[in-house]
Order: C-alpha cells, then structure tokens, then sequence
C-alpha cells in the first residue's frame, strides 16, 4: 500500500516533505489497525493529535479513493446545515424542538420513515394533473358555456382557441 501511496502521491505532484508525512501516516495507521482493513475517518483524523508530523487530508483523500475509508457521521452534516443546527440551540428548548422538525419537512426529510415508496410523489402528480383539468374546464364552462357571464359582463359565450 505504500507503494500505491507513492505512486498517487507523484501522479497528485506532491512535494518531497507531503510525501514524507504522508507515507509516516500511513504507516502508522496500517501498524495501528491493519492493513486492507477499513479504517475509521474518526481514528484518521485523531492521528495528528496523537503523532505530530503526520498528514491527514492526503492519508484520508488517498485511503477513500481505495474504499477503506469509514465515514464518520458527525462529520456527513454539510455547513448549512451545521449552522442552521448553531442558531437553533440558542432559541429555548420547546421552540428549537419544533423548529428542528419544521427544517427536516422543509428540506423533505419529515416523515420519510413512513414513505419510503412511490406513494407520495405518485399523489402528487395526479393532484397536479386534477388540478390543471379542474382550471381547464372551468374556463370552459365561464368563457364558451357562458356560465357566469353576468357576473363577469360578458355578453354572449366566446370561443376558446389555442394559439400556436
């Protein structure tokens, strides 16, 4: 693996020095958890804490190219969301609960447990088609059945023709 590591790190133009702390990282994490395992991005990012002089963005950008690389879930929340979530916990503890599920249906995460189907977004074309007919045909009967003339003050029915 160190020697894809190498590889990558000259097709990438790394200097000497990144490559140097990149290939330390690396060795220390493949001594500390094992080579061709997965490895957790938490335990990636903790390795400068614990050794300096070690690279992680490189170690990390190069182990998930290869699929060895664990998400961690604190870090999968984008920055809007991480400061929406900021502002929300300095409202009181009532209202920051109801405003937490007002963004999860805005942004239409609310109630998706329930609706993992095509139930939803099926129902919502046929209402739009529903509606669309119901104002089609309501223009029908006002302008060429002549219903509501009286109150519009149109004095005979008009014929609809669709320009093109």
């Amino acid at each position: 693996m160190l020697d894809d590591l190498r590889h990558h790190a000259k097709q990438q133009g790394w200097d000497e020095q990144v490559r140097r702390l990149a290939a330390r990282s690396l060795r220390i994490l493949l001594a500390r958890l094992g080579a061709d395992a997965p490895i957790h991005e938490a335990d990636i990012r903790s390795l400068p804490a614990d050794r300096p002089g070690t690279s992680t963005r490189r170690i990390l950008q190069f182990l998930t190219r290869r699929g060895l690389v664990v998400p961690d879930p604190a870090r999968q929340i984008d920055n809007h969301q991480r400061a929406i979530d900021q502002r929300i916990q300095t409202l009181p503890e009532n209202i920051a609960d109801e405003l937490r599920n007002w963004v999860l249906v805005l942004r239409g995460e609310g109630r998706r447990e329930l609706f993992r189907s095509l139930v939803i977004p099926l129902k919502a074309v046929a209402l739009n088609i529903l509606t669309t007919g119901a104002s089609y045909g309501i223009l029908v009967a006002v302008f060429q059945w002549g219903w509501g003339d009286n109150l519009l003050g149109l004095s005979e029915p008009m014929v609809l023709v669709p320009r093109r």
